[in-house]
């Protein structure tokens, strides 16, 4: 029985999230972000807009971690594009811009 392309491509983001959860663990962010930028080009063809904004928000909060909060900023705007009610990715992009101390934003 041969395994369809999307099987394949979800077995690869299984994969890849196992990867990000033990880079995070160890306080990998750089390498955990790299990771999630793999999950989140593969998520395009695999799953709703839901999980892509999840993964989204988990990027930029591994940028947070690393203290990159104009990059994690960028990332949370992607992720409020995608739905503008969405509540965490708001208060996630707050909490970056006060770390950069950008109260007006």
């Amino acid at each position: 029985m041969r395994i369809s392309d999307l099987e394949q491509k979800e077995t690869h983001v299984n994969k890849l999230r196992n990867k990000d959860w033990h880079l995070t663990a160890e306080k990998k962010y750089g390498e955990a972000v790299q990771v999630y930028d793999q999950v989140i080009n593969l998520l395009d063809f695999l799953k709703p807009k839901e999980t892509h904004i999840n993964k989204l928000q988990s990027k930029g909060l591994h940028l947070a971690d690393e203290n990159k909060y104009g990059e994690a900023v960028q990332v949370y705007d992607q992720a409020i594009n995608l739905n503008p009610q969405d509540a965490r990715s708001r208060i996630y992009k707050g909490n970056a811009l006060r770390e950069m101390k950008k109260y007006e934003e």
